[in-house]
């Protein structure tokens, strides 16, 4: 199974199972890469997007999800790529 987040046509992250929990990939606007640089989301994150080569639909994040605390970071990366 997999989970797709959209508001209206634009999708705002995939969430897909993995062994004990569950992965959340989106990709950002070079804005929203920008803002999330400057953000205070957790280094290894913001290090992802500093390497991170950029596809067609932007830059890609990958996070695996398995603590409130790594919802409240899918949330904010959500809440980022909404906002530009």
């Amino acid at each position: 199974w997999s989970c797709r987040l959209e508001r209206g046509n634009k999708g705002i992250l995939y969430m897909t199972p993995d062994a004990g929990h569950f992965r959340v990939g989106l990709a950002l606007t070079d804005a929203a890469r920008e803002a999330a640089l400057a953000s205070e989301l957790p280094a290894p994150i913001r290090e992802e997007l500093t390497v991170a080569t950029r596809a067609m639909e932007g830059w890609p994040v990958r996070l695996p999800v398995r603590t409130a605390a790594d919802v409240a970071v899918a949330l904010k990366l959500a809440e980022i790529k909404l906002a530009s």
